[in-house]
């Protein structure tokens, strides 16, 4: 369903989210997902 779309992440938040113990990895990296990572506010 994600596949091929950019999914938009806060940079510090995605950091996290692949650190060990934090989440799931496999929610966070799976085939085919492309992030487009964001500092601060941003306006989409």
């Amino acid at each position: 369903m994600l596949a091929g779309r950019p999914i938009l992440v806060q940079a510090t938040e995605y950091a996290a989210a692949r650190t060990e113990g934090y989440t799931v990895l496999g929610l966070v990296d799976f085939p085919g997902v492309t992030y487009r990572e964001l500092d601060g506010e941003a306006e989409v």
